[in-house]
């Protein structure tokens, strides 16, 4: 848009007032308190608010307890053996 400026086809540039925004940040930090809660539900398995039983999950509550103590990404967590 500069050159289309310094030929005089148009006065202005539109482009210089586009902005792009930054998207909020979807990082949650959780308690230890919160994490102790997951965990004990992760590893016991409960019953969903519509009555559906949600099954044990341990190899779910060792990934949590491995974000928490390292705060490796989701990916490296994913990536372990």
């Amino acid at each position: 848009m500069r050159y289309v400026q310094e030929i005089g086809v148009r006065d202005d540039n539109p482009l210089l007032e586009m902005m792009i925004t930054s998207p909020t940040s979807r990082e949650e930090v959780w308690t230890e308190k919160e994490l102790e809660k997951v965990v004990k539900l992760l590893i016991s398995g409960s019953t969903a608010t519509s009555g559906n039983k949600i099954p044990p999950r341990p190899s779910i509550a060792l990934a949590a307890l491995i974000a928490y103590d390292t705060s490796l990404p989701q990916q490296d967590i994913l990536a372990l053996r």
